[in-house]
């Protein structure tokens, strides 16, 4: 997994997919990647800061208001 030691994790759903995780094995145990091609999603720069900022309220939408 892009040159890092990674275990492979694969559960089958009940409707046949499989759902598959990549899991660091050197050092603390973090996920690497989840899903497979197209739905993929790769996860990368652990550890390092990141500079959130809070929302504005415009920006904001509550749990109860969505409809789907």
């Amino acid at each position: 997994m892009n040159g890092e030691s990674a275990l492979t994790l694969t559960k089958k759903t009940g409707n046949g997919e499989k759902f598959v995780l990549h899991v660091a094995t050197e050092g603390e145990p973090y996920l690497l990647k989840g899903g497979e091609n197209p739905g993929e999603t790769t996860l990368t720069d652990y550890g390092k800061k990141v500079d959130a900022e809070e929302p504005t309220a415009d920006e904001v939408v509550a749990p109860g208001h969505i409809r789907g």
